[in-house]
């Protein structure tokens, strides 16, 4: 296991459970783990391994606030942008060289409208969002899904105007968050 620190803790697992024919519980120290190594042996000597990455650090930032139907980052939202920026920044220093980290940038909406449109909004919204981060400076793979008013973060009947549901997660990991519904995280072109 590989810490956050980048400190590798060894071999040593900590706990295994199950019968083997529905798959194994794996646990590990409390530290947050940022890779796992898991290498199977079997009675013959043969082998296969494989990395986990069960890490992910979620940005803190303010939201954005687009206009109404729009993806266009207003100039008065760049000191929100540039403060989320110098976090993804920081982010990159201390993990960027022990794994491939990627950012993740997923948009969500209202109700205010039709499913389908809020969907494209909110993937036209995350990848400006994304574009913006790149243009800036990020160095690291961007990825983006616009999940529209499938996932709010407050319940609300249709045509509900809630901006807390019009938002923006970033995600750092190395492997995409997931996702429920058949979308995907697509790179940034």
């Amino acid at each position: 296991m590989t810490d956050e620190s980048g400190a590798d803790g060894g071999t040593e697992v900590v706990a295994v459970s199950g019968d083997g024919r529905e798959g194994y519980r794996v646990g590990w120290p409390a530290a947050r783990a940022l890779r796992l190594s898991v290498t199977g042996h079997d009675a013959d000597g043969f082998f296969a391994g494989i990395d986990l990455f069960p890490w992910r650090v979620d940005v803190p930032h303010e939201e954005v606030n687009f206009r109404s139907g729009l993806a266009d980052v207003d100039a008065g939202e760049v000191p929100k942008l540039e403060a989320t920026y110098a976090l993804l920044a920081e982010t990159v220093r201390r993990f960027g060289h022990l794994a491939p980290i990627r950012l993740f940038v997923a948009g969500h909406t209202d109700t205010v409208g039709e499913g389908a449109a809020n969907r494209a909004l909110s993937e036209a919204r995350a990848r400006a969002l994304g574009r913006w981060f790149r243009k800036r400076g990020l160095r690291i793979p961007v990825l983006f899904a616009g999940f529209g008013e499938d996932t709010p973060l407050v319940a609300t009947p249709d045509e509900t105007d809630e901006p807390r549901n019009r938002r923006a997660e970033y995600i750092v990991a190395v492997e995409a968050p997931p996702v429920r519904g058949g979308l995907a995280f697509r790179p940034l072109d």
